[in-house]
């Protein structure tokens, strides 16, 4: 009696660690990217940027027709992203300071003129405890103060995402919810035909390194880093959609007035280690479909 019990303590504790496995490989693709040395991006079939990674640092983007970027990093940070054109002109520079929590505290536009970088604008983000303040002064080619924009205002919550932008510059503003570190829900105010209710899903998989490739720029405050960089206003749900902690499956924006609807699925593929290869985005903006594909190419 005492065996067979034993036998099937056994019996139970090998199943548990077999079905822990399979959810494990399910729910949590292979996190190391190491290997990850190129990101390929189409739209429509016809390649629009490929970015080159190189230790887990996106060193370089070229885009089509040629132009390009070259981007330098100190402690895993982008500190500069260097701007050319097809014919290796050296066309502009941006510059970027964190402060000691690796969070963006400045980025600095530069235009060329003749041999020199001559300063053209600069936006400064300034942390309290549950807002970000982010103001932007453009300058004239002497150096001096052309002019200075209102205050921009991110507001978090206690998990450190953003639940509010207000657009002052623009009148226009947003609120977000999250449920379980992915994006729930937004709703959009003041940006006139891009007004609505977004909804989001998301799979059940936790999202792998390669799908998260501002990591590969702006460290371990990547999420809040990149959309200081961008604020992109009333579209902001097209980025935030892509900061979860999981993979996207898809959205549907909803205008005000119920005319327009933007709406979006996305499918995945992974290879046999479990590396994420291709994602598959189609989106309906209005009434016209678009095809983008973003292919992951390993060492």
């Amino acid at each position: 009696m005492m065996k067979n019990y034993s036998k099937l303590l056994i019996l139970l504790l090998i199943s548990i660690v077999i079905s822990a496995c399979d959810d494990e490989s399910m729910n949590n693709p292979v996190e190391d990217s190491s290997d990850l040395v190129e990101i390929q991006e189409t739209l429509n079939g016809a390649t629009t940027a490929n970015y080159i990674i190189n230790n887990d640092l996106n060193t370089q983007i070229m885009y089509a027709g040629g132009n390009y970027n070259n981007q330098q990093f100190t402690d895993g940070l982008m500190t500069s992203s260097d701007f050319y054109d097809a014919n290796n002109n050296l066309t502009g520079r941006q510059k970027f300071q964190y402060d000691a929590s690796k969070r963006l505290i400045s980025k600095s536009n530069y235009e060329v003129e003749g041999a020199s970088f001559v300063l053209n604008s600069e936006i400064n983000f300034v942390y309290t405890v549950n807002e970000i303040s982010s103001t932007q002064i453009n300058y004239n080619i002497d150096g001096t103060i052309s002019s200075t924009y209102q205050p921009n205002i991110f507001t978090l919550n206690s998990n450190n995402e953003i639940i509010k932008f207000e657009d002052f510059n623009f009148g226009g503003f947003w609120e977000a919810t999250y449920t379980n570190g992915n994006l729930a829900t937004i709703n959009v105010n003041g940006y006139g035909n891009k007004d609505g209710i977004g909804t989001f899903s998301y799979t059940n998989q936790i999202a792998a390194n390669a799908y998260q490739k501002e990591k590969f720029r702006f460290g371990p405050q990547w999420k809040i880093n990149i959309m200081l960089h961008n604020q992109v206003g009333g579209f902001s749900f097209k980025q935030l959609a892509e900061l979860g902690s999981n993979f996207l499956s898809g959205y549907s924006h909803v205008a005000s007035d119920g005319s327009n609807v933007v709406s979006l699925t996305v499918d995945y593929e992974f290879d046999s280690q479990q590396r994420l290869i291709t994602q598959t985005k189609n989106k309906l903006f209005y009434t016209s479909p678009t095809n983008y594909v973003i292919t992951y190419t390993y060492e």
